[in-house]
């Protein structure tokens, strides 16, 4: 059983997912599993997707799309890990990002950890964004500038004791709510 299941969930980005897939195989940890669940697109993610022959990649189609929420509970419903974390399809790690993360984890003995994040606007500038809430429901509850994406990883009892991502909370920025744990 791999210590942190990371899901990806992915609509039509092929063009970014392997720089997505291969920023987590080269973090300084390995024992991870990644979960790529394709939400119904319609370019050739899957083609690609089936060259990769690294065993800790699986990958799940969806029969039609239904948005990135619905793709992150399948994800969710087939991780094997201790640890869950979430990576968009259009972003990178920093290699030693997860490494981090885990030590923060078991010095804090806490369940859940965000991180920074660099982003690039255009003419490739990079913009650094720390941001801490108060705590993680407050996080989880739209009080965050960011969405529930890259920066976060957490423990899978707390995934299923907070609820998993909602699709039909949608807020206005864009952001899903986790608070009702959905049936899937």
């Amino acid at each position: 059983m791999a210590r942190v299941s990371v899901i990806i969930p992915i609509f039509n980005r092929r063009a970014t997912l392997p720089r997505a897939i291969n920023s987590v195989l080269k973090q300084s940890m390995s024992d991870l599993e990644i979960i790529v669940v394709d939400d119904g697109s319609r370019d050739d993610t899957e083609s690609w997707i089936r060259t990769v022959k690294d065993p800790r990649v699986r990958y799940y189609k969806l029969a039609e799309n239904r948005g990135p929420a619905r793709a992150r509970n399948v994800g969710i419903s087939c991780s094997r890990g201790q640890l869950v974390a979430f990576l968009d399809s259009d972003d990178a790690w920093m290699e030693d990002k997860l490494a981090k993360q885990l030590r923060i984890l078991e010095v804090e003995k806490t369940d859940a950890c965000l991180c920074g994040f660099v982003r690039l606007n255009r003419g490739n500038r990079r913009q650094t964004i720390s941001y801490w809430p108060r705590d993680l429901r407050s996080c989880l509850h739209f009080e965050c500038p960011f969405s529930l994406g890259s920066p976060l990883v957490m423990s899978r009892q707390t995934v299923d004791r907070i609820g998993w991502y909602d699709g039909n909370l949608l807020d206005k920025q864009g952001f899903y709510d986790l608070r009702d744990l959905q049936a899937l």
